[in-house]
């Protein structure tokens, strides 16, 4: 019969014990790892998203729309915001205005592509950046967010029901065009849809 020495038998067992050791400490701080990973992305969904509405936030909107420009032959940009909301916010309260806003992100997702950048910039103001695009269908998108504002029956917190409109600014631009140059084109079109009586889609001078 075959014997190994005692202080052989220790070290075996001395390297089994820590191999045992170092197997547990990995299984305990694995979920940590991975919590730790969620709670990351849990963080930059909130610096990167609006919490009302999901949409991206201006933050999100400035890092992102500058390369999405730069990769597209042609941009457009529109800019809306909800006719008269203040009105909204006085009559019915925030937590209502709060849930017209929502509703109107949803209508903004369902008439754009889920390539095409939506963001709420603060308030009711809102901005949609679409690439690869003609301006005949650049407008055409803008037409029929519009429209379906018009006719949408937004839903208050009570069951209540109320409807509100949306003026909108169109621009363009090229791979060479500054995002923030067609964003002041934008507003400017958006101020003469307001000048010019609210639920308009006014466009930009220069689309392509």
């Amino acid at each position: 019969m075959f014997f190994l020495p005692d202080r052989t038998l220790s070290t075996i067992v001395f390297h089994v014990s820590l191999m045992l050791l170092m197997y547990g400490i990995f299984l305990y701080l694995l979920p940590l790892q991975q919590r730790h990973r969620k709670q990351l992305e849990v963080y930059q969904h909130l610096a990167e998203y609006d919490a009302l509405t999901g949409l991206a936030n201006r933050r999100a909107w400035e890092l992102r729309a500058k390369t999405l420009a730069g990769q597209s032959s042609t941009y457009h940009l529109i800019i809306l915001d909800l006719d008269q909301f203040k009105q909204v916010n006085d009559q019915y309260g925030h937590s209502n205005g709060d849930a017209v806003l929502e509703q109107f992100a949803k209508i903004l997702e369902r008439n754009t592509r889920p390539e095409d950048l939506v963001a709420r910039m603060g308030g009711e103001e809102f901005i949609v950046l679409l690439t690869d695009l003609t301006a005949e269908q650049a407008t055409t998108i803008a037409e029929r967010i519009r429209q379906e504002v018009e006719r949408h029956t937004f839903r208050l917190l009570d069951g209540s029901s109320i409807h509100v409109t949306t003026s909108i600014g169109l621009s363009s631009g090229k791979r060479d065009i500054p995002v923030q140059h067609s964003m002041e084109l934008s507003d400017q079109a958006l101020y003469q849809a307001k000048r010019s009586g609210r639920n308009i889609v006014r466009i930009a001078s220069h689309l392509l």
